[in-house]
């Protein structure tokens, strides 16, 4: 009994190199230390006794096990020099500085720079997945959103497209596919909403339209007639681009082979599409086909001079009258 009091006594109150040294014999003798425990972050640089080979790691799975009390303010400590902007893990520094050179790029010339915005989402894309887990757990501690960004880029950015001979969604880059596209969201939203909505509104105009002609007459009416014109030139762009959209968004600017017929479909519409768009304008216009109906006349007029005079005065007349043409 007299050696354990001893024992005891020597333990709390004796030097402080041999109780670090006991508190670290016991803390790799002990096999529940779980794997974050033993891969905590680095804290107590400064609390390390000199001459003492002690790992970090251990000091603090050993402050966690038996003395709660000085591992919370460890992590109160720690927690006042994040907040300070000092002390931050090295992997969010590394970040930061990262981001803090692709925002000089945001503005140049006093305007926002489209590519830049693109190249930010990017490097952080690709610099996140190239990251560790350990590293990305650190870097998410900080930043949580990062994470909900992170599943919607980069696989989702706005791109030219010389394929598709416009502005199509991206897909990722290592080939695997989004676990939220944009592009699709949109495509169906307006092959749903915005362009259903335009053939329902054309088909009760058109009712309309028969309604008003069956109770009234109104042939000679020209606001009537202007009416029935601006909606047949509606109805006439709307069903290609109906048509298009749908195409589209079956297709889902995908490049595999089952969807092969819609992406080739939907490309050579899209071009029709944009004819149709351009010509009816002119089609449906009465004013302008009638310049240009006009202009194709003046230029296929041929003058030509008539007369019931004798034939040399005639052809006298005629050099006269073409000259002066």
């Amino acid at each position: 009994m007299f050696f354990l009091v001893l024992g005891v006594f020597l333990f709390l109150y004796g030097p402080s190199d041999v109780r670090t040294q006991q508190l670290l014999g016991r803390s790799i003798n002990t096999d529940n230390l779980s794997p974050r425990q033993q891969q905590e972050p680095d804290t107590a640089a400064s609390l390390n006794p000199p001459g003492i080979e002690v790992n970090r790691t251990v000091f603090l799975a050993i402050a966690r096990n038996q003395f709660p009390d000085l591992y919370e303010k460890l992590v109160q400590r720690e927690k006042g020099k994040d907040e300070s902007g000092n002390g931050l893990p090295e992997v969010v520094q590394k970040f930061i500085a990262n981001r803090r050179s692709d925002v000089k790029n945001l503005f140049q010339h006093g305007v926002l720079n489209c590519e830049a915005v693109g190249s930010i989402m990017r490097n952080v894309a690709k610099e996140t997945a190239n990251l560790s887990e350990c590293d990305k757990s650190v870097l998410f501690e900080h930043y949580p959103q990062l994470k909900d960004l992170l599943a919607i880029l980069p696989c989702n950015m706005l791109g030219f497209s010389a394929k598709h001979y416009g502005y199509v969604v991206i897909g990722c880059e290592d080939g695997r596919q989004p676990s939220f596209n944009v592009g699709t969201v949109f495509n169906y939203l307006c092959w749903i909403s915005f362009c259903t909505g335009a053939i329902v509104v054309d088909l009760c105009t058109f009712v309309k339209i028969l309604k008003l002609r069956k109770v009234r007459n109104l042939d000679n009416d020209k606001m009537f007639q202007r009416n029935v014109r601006f909606f047949a030139q509606s109805a006439f762009q709307n069903i290609p681009m109906f048509i298009d959209i749908a195409l589209l968004s079956l297709g889902d600017n995908s490049l595999l082979e089952d969807k092969a017929l819609f992406r080739i479909i939907s490309f050579s519409l899209t071009r029709f599409t944009d004819l149709i768009n351009s010509t009816a304008l002119i089609l449906f216009n009465p004013e302008a086909r009638k310049h240009i109906l006009k202009m194709i006349k003046k230029q296929n007029v041929i003058p030509v001079a008539i007369s019931a005079i004798a034939p040399s005065t005639t052809i006298g007349l005629a050099g006269a009258r073409s000259s002066q043409l």
